[in-house]
C-alpha cells in the first residue's frame, strides 16, 4: 500500500479520478462548449437536458446567478425574455417557467389555429351560416304571380 491515507469522501475521490483521468485539455474544452451551448432548433426540454449534462461534467462551483445567467443566455429569444420579465433568481424556477412558458404558448397556438379553422366544404351547410339560410327563392313556372301576368 502507498503512503498516501485512502479516500473516505466521495469528492475527493471524485477529484482526484479527474485530475488522473481527465486531462485540463478535455475540461476546457467542455466549459468552451457550455458556454456555447444554444437552444436553437433543440426543444426546452432537450437544451435543459444538454445544460444540466454540462453542468454535471464541468463539475464548476460558481454562485447560483452565475449559472442562472448561463442558461438564460442561450435560450431562444421568447423564452430568454420571459426569465428576465419574470425576474426568475433560481435554476429550477427558471427550469418550471419555460417549460410553463412552452405549454402555455402551445396551447394557445393550438386554440387559435382551432378558431380560425376553415370547414370542409362538404361539411358546410348553409343554415350554419351567420345570417342563416338564403331566402327561399320561388320557381317562376309554379309562381300564381307569373301565372297571372303571363296569361295577359
Amino acid at each position: 500500500m502507498r503512503d498516501k491515507p485512502p479516500i473516505t469522501n466521495w469528492i475527493k475521490m471524485k477529484q482526484n479520478l479527474q485530475e488522473k483521468y481527465l486531462p485540463q485539455s478535455n475540461r476546457n474544452k467542455l466549459l468552451d462548449q457550455w458556454n456555447n451551448l444554444r437552444q436553437g432548433n433543440k426543444s426546452i426540454n432537450e437544451y435543459i437536458t444538454q445544460f444540466n449534462d454540462y453542468m454535471m461534467r464541468c463539475a464548476i462551483r460558481e454562485n447560483e446567478a452565475m449559472t442562472l445567467r448561463r442558461f438564460y443566455k442561450g435560450l431562444k429569444d421568447d423564452f430568454r425574455r420571459e426569465v428576465v420579465f419574470q425576474s426568475v433568481s433560481t435554476l429550477d424556477q427558471a427550469y418550471t417557467l419555460v417549460k410553463d412558458y412552452k405549454l402555455v404558448t402551445k396551447n394557445q397556438w393550438k386554440n387559435r389555429q382551432d378558431s380560425y379553422s376553415i370547414p370542409i366544404r362538404s361539411q358546410f351547410r348553409s343554415s350554419d351560416s351567420l345570417l342563416g339560410a338564403p331566402p327561399h327563392r320561388p320557381n317562376p313556372s309554379n309562381s300564381q304571380l307569373y301565372k297571372k301576368h303571363k296569361g295577359k
